[in-house]
């Protein structure tokens, strides 16, 4: 499930990410409002056979749930950044239509782990 951790109690209750970062600074603080966005479901979180694991696509509830994340983030971003993962690419996708004038940048170093 994709989920929003911000300072929105309601996004907040939305979910947890982790490979997606949605950034809204303020010009007129030196403050950021940092969004982190776990994918959506992708086929390895369904069990279904996958290899390797940059090229793990969503499932059509991944992409469901990819669809509506830009509905629990402000009217205004400035910044989105992903990894080089699929399942972040195709989560991040809708919310970089939504905000088409959000610089994007992906990033190698954004992975997610295992403790």
């Amino acid at each position: 499930m994709s989920r929003i951790y911000g300072p929105n109690p309601d996004l907040s209750d939305y979910g947890v990410m982790s490979d997606c970062v949605i950034m809204q600074l303020s010009k007129r603080r030196l403050m950021a409002t940092i969004y982190l966005i776990r994918h959506g479901e992708s086929a390895a979180n369904a069990g279904l056979k996958t290899f390797g694991t940059a090229t793990i696509p969503l499932t059509p509830l991944g992409q469901s749930q990819a669809q509506e994340v830009p509905e629990h983030l402000p009217n205004h971003l400035e910044y989105i950044i992903h990894s080089t993962y699929l399942r972040t690419k195709e989560t991040a996708k809708p919310t970089i239509n939504a905000y088409p004038t959000a610089t994007v940048e992906e990033w190698p170093e954004v992975r997610e782990f295992t403790i």
